[in-house]
């Protein structure tokens, strides 16, 4: 898979977890975020996946999510990474 595959995978993913009612709204907002700048086809991938980063880390101490949540963000920064390292 190229970097361009593996960021569509992680906003199909984003994707799903914004339509998904249980999310807190600081979270929601961040995805909200998040997928504003990784839907951006002007810039450099490894730019984009920088800039996800920094705002998931807005919310790395938030109480209000979910451990399963929590989870699925934590997924979503390693994808991120690895998109950014490749």
């Amino acid at each position: 898979m190229t970097r361009k595959d593996d960021l569509l995978a992680v906003i199909e993913i984003l994707q799903d977890l914004q339509e998904d009612s249980s999310i807190s709204k600081s979270l929601k907002k961040v995805i909200e975020d998040v997928l504003n700048i990784l839907s951006k086809h002007d810039s450099d991938i490894r730019i984009q996946c920088s800039k996800a980063l920094e705002e998931f880390e807005k919310i790395s101490d938030d109480s209000s999510i979910d451990p399963y949540m929590r989870t699925q963000v934590w997924n979503i920064v390693s994808m991120l990474e690895n998109i950014s390292s490749s």
